[in-house]
């Protein structure tokens, strides 16, 4: 075998390419060295390699031909020839191969080159993020450029699915990015019973690091064009917001109820618009002092069926609904709401005391779009409404007394019905103390309204001021008693053996009784304006009492862990509390006494008896249930149960069922009956398979209310996934795909 040479003169930089070979040698010029034979050029992590090397000392070139292979950090050249400026790092390649770890992107083509950056360019060649092209994507080019982290620009491209051509283009633009970027997003398309077929294409613009947006271009076969607009921004830590808005000039409208669909023939409204739109927004921020927090929350639609008629896809209300909640934690009004609010709130709070201001406008359905006269709206508008907060705290140092005070003031309008402002206070006292194992807090406080009236429509003379003086008291006890049980479980050796095994080891039962006792009593407040609920607060003299029980548990659990350069095992305890069960009932004094419709109701002065039990037995079992007895009917009245069984990266499978009795008391008037029943699956069947099934009906109506199919293909560089849902009132079949390394 002959002896390897080493040129360590390759270049002159700080860190020198080094030249290996078996054979080394200077043809007429010392300047020019030819390597034969296992060559390889290496600088740091960076290397070359190729059967012959010709390399140019005084300009850094070197020419490889034959298995050559480079490797730039983790981007990696294959070809049968090639050429490269090892300064610049630019080059040719012929034959070529490119792997971008980065985007993860293969190009090979008959002739690849590489400029400064991570720019190439390419001729006769084919591009894909598969690792296997043949079993998925790939597009065909006889030009094209292509920038990691910008754009592919491609001439006479054909878009291929394994060996089959599926569309072809003289020219495309295509963003090749593993950031945020701007460009197109992959469309939604599909079919619906409502809309027919339709296609909605995202665009995305990445304004700037904080700030971006994306447009909708929804077309609809039955409806039209639909444009929507989605911006969000994060200037800051404590600042986000999402803005939300779409518009469709609508083909179809409803001049009776006649014409509408049969799920909205019967409310009684009419929607003839055209114009059809829905703006939404949420936004946490604060004032120029951060010390000042805004809340702002934006909904207004243009009729009362839009949101029931486009509630799926990308722009549709069940996903605005879900990035609202997972984002902010505030929800917004059901789709069939007919009334929709927007409101603004500013606060700040110090140690002692807070203060906050909102504004709310509340709009109204059913006084839009040639429905009911807009001058006889009663909706209620809040414009502004300020807030000031005396936080509870001893009152005096040494004394255990504690203060607190809420207080509001605000102005009301409505179109029809009672206008005007209302001052408020409620300042309360409370005297913390102990009887041996039980906590007891009494407060008593007093409600003072003042009502200053603008429009008076309530029945009676209207009064320039009116004053309401409302004493409360309450009183709560409660204590807990507890204890842990032994399990006498063997204690688990922290060996290999045991890795994973885990035993429970102690159980804490604590029970938790307690008594609240609520009083108010009757203030006549007919005579006064009605603004709200708070205007016409009823008497109390009720006694509630309940006893939650809890299991907790104590586990160790063998799991390994690093020592140096091996692996030790060792011993973890958690705790979980795996059964919690609450029973609860009231008792209401003045339901007992009272003689207001004895003819048609009687007495039942004793609550239903509520059990409520949440059990989670491990990371794969859960159970919830809420259950109501009458102690007068002898049977349930309500009963909610909801088990969900999940087995980690396999499946996961949930069964709800949701019972109410119809009831017709002095205190639940007219209750309807209901039944309803949901189960859901979502089975992964492999790594590359996974089904989502849904079914929600009603059984009291015999209707089904929502049954939903998915399924998703992931493969190394794409996912497919096709979804149909069948409602009450809409069919609708959706596909979506993603491929990796392009956003298009």
């Amino acid at each position: 075998m002959p002896a390897r040479h080493e040129d360590q003169s390759a270049s002159h930089e700080a860190s020198a390419w080094q030249l290996r070979a078996d054979h080394l040698a200077a043809q007429h010029d010392p300047e020019i060295i030819e390597a034969k034979g296992n060559v390889r050029l290496t600088q740091g992590e960076r290397y070359l390699t190729a059967d012959f090397a010709r390399y140019y000392k005084k300009t850094g070139w070197v020419y490889l031909k034959g298995n050559v292979e480079a490797v730039w950090t983790a981007d990696r050249m294959t070809a049968d020839e090639a050429e490269f400026d090892l300064n610049a790092q630019v080059g040719w390649l012929k034959n070529g191969f490119v792997y971008v770890d980065d985007a993860h992107l293969y190009f090979s083509g008959a002739r690849i080159e590489k400029h400064e950056g991570d720019t190439y360019s390419f001729r006769s060649a084919t591009v894909t993020a598969c690792d296997n092209p043949d079993d998925a994507w790939s597009i065909d080019m006889d030009e094209g450029e292509v920038t990691i982290e910008g754009y592919a620009w491609l001439k006479n491209s054909t878009f291929k699915v394994g060996n089959t051509s599926m569309m072809y283009s003289p020219y495309l633009i295509l963003p090749a990015k593993t950031k945020r970027q701007s460009g197109l997003l992959l469309p939604e398309f599909g079919a619906s019973s409502r809309n027919g077929v339709f296609y909605n294409q995202p665009i995305y613009w990445a304004i700037d690091d904080e700030q971006d947006a994306t447009f909708y271009e929804n077309f609809m076969a039955k409806r039209g064009l639909q444009q929507g607009l989605e911006y969000r921004n994060t200037p800051d830590a404590d600042t986000k917001g999402v803005w939300q808005a779409d518009w469709l000039h609508d083909s179809i409208r409803a001049n009776s109820e006649s014409d509408e669909d049969s799920q909205f023939d019967d409310d009684g409204l009419i929607r003839p618009n055209r114009n059809r739109f829905w703006v939404r927004s949420k936004f946490d921020g604060h004032l120029p002092n951060p010390d000042w927090k805004v809340k702002l929350d934006i909904d207004y639609a243009s009729d009362q069926n839009y949101l029931r008629e486009f509630k799926a896809g990308k722009t549709g209300f069940d996903r605005t609904k879900s990035v609202f909640l997972d984002e902010f934690g505030r929800d917004i009004a059901d789709a069939d709401a007919e009334e929709r609010t927007s409101t603004l709130l500013v606060s700040r709070s110090w140690d002692r005391v807070g203060v906050a201001g909102r504004l709310e406008y509340t709009q109204n359905f059913a006084y839009m779009n040639d429905n009911h006269d807009p001058d006889d709206n009663p909706t209620l508008q809040r414009l502004p409404e300020l807030f000031g907060f005396v936080w509870k705290d001893q009152l005096l140092e040494g004394l255990p007394l504690e203060f607190m005070m809420d207080s509001s003031s605000g102005y009301f309008w409505r179109a029809k019905g009672d206008s005007g402002m209302r001052v408020e206070a409620e300042p309360s006292l409370s005297l913390p103390f102990e009887v041996g194992p039980i906590s007891v807090i009494p407060t008593a406080g007093l409600r003072e309204t003042l009502y200053i009236e603008d429009e008076y429509e309530s029945g009676t003379d209207a009064e320039d001021l009116r004053m309401r003086h409302l004493p409360n008291f309450t009183v709560s006890a409660f204590t807990e008693l507890s204890r842990v049980y032994d399990l006498g479980s063997n204690t688990l050796e922290a060996t290999e053996e045991n890795d994973g095994k885990s035993s429970w080891q102690r159980i804490r039962h604590s029970i938790q009784p307690r008594v609240d006792y609520d009083w108010m009593p009757y203030v006549g407040q007919d005579d006064n304006p009605y603004y709200d609920d708070l205007d016409r607060l009823d008497a109390q003299n009720e006694i509630t009492y309940s006893v939650t029980n809890v299991l907790d548990r104590r586990r160790v659990r063998i799991a390994p862990y690093t020592d140096g350069d091996t692996t030790a095992y060792k011993p973890v305890v958690d705790y979980l509390d795996f059964l919690r069960l609450r029973l609860e009932q009231s008792y209401d004094r003045r339901e007992a006494t009272r003689e207001d419709e004895r003819d048609e109701y009687e007495r039942r002065p004793f609550s239903d008896f509520l059990a409520e039990a949440q059990f989670r037995y491990n990371e794969n079992v859960s159970w919830t249930s809420r259950t109501m007895f009458s102690p007068y009917l002898g049977d349930m009245t309500e009963h909610e149960h909801f088990l969900t069984y999940e087995i980690p990266q396999m499946m996961r499978a949930s069964f709800g069922v949701d019972f109410q009795e119809a009831l017709d008391e002095y205190k639940r008037q007219d209750r309807e009956r209901l039944r309803q029943l949901k189960f859901g699956m979502a089975w992964i069947i492999n790594p590359n398979w996974t089904v989502d099934f849904l079914y929600r009906t009603d059984i009291e109506a015999a209707t089904d209310l929502e049954k939903t199919l998915r399924l998703i293909y992931t493969h190394q560089c794409y996912a497919l996934e096709l979804l149909t849902t069948q409602t009450d009132d809409e069919a609708r079949f959706e596909a979506r795909i993603t491929l990796l390394g392009l956003s298009l």
